[in-house]
């Protein structure tokens, strides 16, 4: 009996919607079913019918991936600004002969890892530059994806011998990528 009057308000709960839905006005639909097709007239776009969710919706839509968007941007600017950082220090620092050569081979020698060579990642070219704790890495490479997988794989390599880095990635004029990566490593981690 109990499961009987519970179908029935169902049923009726359904029936009553419909109906509503029915007699209601496009415009006032629109806002409770995300579901209702709307004309676009035909100033804004080509005359056809578009699925539109409703505002509630919309704007709900809106709010749940901004807070994604923006956490984005935060992320790439502080990057930026990191990048930034290392460059102008890295600009304006001094050559400490030893310690940029011991380096530059520690870097070099993570670029020869034969893990690297066994991910076909190795670069057209490989060059490093260092100072007195800061070195910059450029590289050179035939596809993004050479890039990525050596760029992970160095930096799983020369972690050691960098505390922190930032990377940059670019084009050159022949179609090939290019890698720029400063990178900080204290003077006593010979």
């Amino acid at each position: 009996m109990f499961f009987g009057a519970v179908f029935i308000a169902l049923i009726a709960g359904v029936i009553g919607w419909s109906m509503r839905s029915r007699h209601m006005p496009a415009s006032e639909q629109a806002m409770t079913d995300p579901s209702v097709e709307l004309q676009v007239p035909a100033s804004t776009a080509p005359a056809r019918n578009v699925r539109m969710p409703s505002p509630f919706l919309q704007n709900r839509m809106l709010g749940i991936n901004q807070p994604l968007l923006n956490k984005g941007a935060g992320i790439s600017q502080a990057v930026a600004k990191g990048r930034k950082k290392l460059q102008m220090q890295y600009d304006s620092e001094p050559v400490n002969a030893a310690w940029a050569a011991h380096k530059q081979a520690a870097l070099a020698a993570a670029n020869d890892a034969p893990q690297i060579s066994q991910l076909g990642a190795k670069p057209l070219a490989f060059d490093s530059t260092c100072r007195s704790s800061i070195c910059m890495i450029g590289a050179d490479f035939a596809t993004p994806n050479a890039a990525q997988d050596w760029f992970t794989m160095y930096s799983l390599v020369a972690g050691p011998e960098m505390s922190r880095a930032a990377v940059q990635r670019s084009n050159n004029p022949d179609g090939t990528v290019h890698l720029q990566i400063y990178g900080f490593a204290s003077p006593s981690s010979h």
